[in-house]
């Protein structure tokens, strides 16, 4: 729901723990005998979708899917298999994220998922007056960064003292920092920190229910 992406909460909630189930659920196009059938099962959930573009409908669940399968792919791998958070796990769960999902935007070319999923940006990009890391020292950012995490876990995990809030933030901040990729950074940032507190405390904190989180 936060940058635009997905659908409302009911429709989010209700997908995800299809994808968490293990069902399959593909894109659904215009010739598919299922198109019309789930837009109106989306319409229930949330009437006000009516008035939007099924394309636009159709667009938002399909982020949804992918992210709950990019944040599960992250989860298993990092969580249950306590893999290190490196930068082709990073890239991997990006590429999930991104999956069937161009960029697109007013006056340009659309931005295919095979051009941008997964792979670090070539165009600089900023957010108000905030510059993020300048395309040609994104890979040295992002390995620093990787190793920092990995070294200080290893130590905290050693000692067994950790701060999984602290740990959580900081890079998560160093992440939406550096900005990688061209698109999905603010998902992937949260996913970087929901999986941190969940490997060390077990929760997942919900960023962006309310409309004052949002903004």
């Amino acid at each position: 729901m936060i940058e635009r992406a997905g659908l409302g909460l009911d429709i989010t909630i209700n997908l995800c723990r299809q994808v968490f189930a293990g069902e399959e659920l593909g894109v659904i196009e215009e010739r598919d005998p299922k198109y019309q059938n789930e837009l109106l099962k989306l319409y229930h959930r949330q009437p006000d979708l009516k008035t939007k573009p099924a394309k636009y409908v159709l667009r938002g669940r399909h982020e949804i899917i992918q992210h709950a399968k990019a944040y599960q792919h992250l989860i298993n791998a990092f969580v249950t298999l306590k893999q290190d958070l490196t930068e082709e796990l990073i890239k991997e769960t990006h590429k999930i994220l991104t999956k069937g999902v161009p960029i697109i935007q007013d006056d340009i070319d659309d931005v295919s998922p095979e051009e941008y999923g997964g792979v670090y940006r070539i165009v600089v990009v900023g957010a108000g007056t905030t510059n993020f890391s300048v395309p040609k020292y994104i890979p040295e950012h992002m390995k620093k960064m990787c190793d920092r995490l990995a070294q200080e876990l290893v130590v905290a995990e050693s000692a067994k003292i950790i701060d999984p809030f602290s740990v959580a933030t900081k890079y998560s901040m160093e992440f939406v920092q550096i900005h990688p990729f061209q698109d999905g950074n603010g998902r992937m940032c949260r996913m970087v920190l929901n999986a941190i507190l969940c490997r060390y405390v077990g929760i997942i904190v919900p960023i962006g229910e309310s409309g004052e989180e949002r903004s």
